[in-house]
């Protein structure tokens, strides 16, 4: 099975169901997918994660989700990190970004949302959630 944009998607809600269940029974409908591909998405990816020949970081989401929609470099704190970042088909609305580091390893990355008229960005680390912030552009 390859692994590409559904899948993630699909492994990005089920890491999101805890948060937002109700959003992501919409986007399951609307996918028209069950929660059966979901658990199964999130497992495929879990054994890419730590499969020893499969691709890793950045080059792991280049191969599921294509190239980025745009990519630079953002300060954080002292270092410069490498920025990509891919909308979704799901959550047009929803930008994935992906911050690698020294080694290009990705372990934070962001999501920006639009809610009530205002742009958040929602951080995580290794895919666990940390928080949110107001985005002012």
């Amino acid at each position: 099975m390859r692994y590409g944009v559904r899948e993630f998607e699909l492994t990005l809600m089920h890491r999101m169901r805890d948060v937002n269940a109700p959003r992501v029974e919409r986007a399951l409908r609307d996918l028209g997918a069950t929660r059966a591909e979901l658990r199964a998405a999130h497992a495929h990816w879990t054994r890419l994660a730590h499969a020893a020949r499969a691709p890793k970081g950045l080059t792991a989401l280049r191969s599921a989700l294509g190239p980025p929609a745009r990519e630079g470099e953002r300060p954080v704190g002292s270092l410069t990190c490498e920025v990509a970042c891919w909308v979704l088909p799901s959550w047009p609305e929803l930008e994935f970004e992906v911050l690698t580091g020294p080694g290009g390893a990705p372990h934070h990355w962001a999501a920006d949302f639009r809610h009530d008229g205002a742009t958040y960005r929602a951080r995580f680390v290794y895919g666990l959630y940390q928080g949110k912030e107001r985005v002012t552009r």
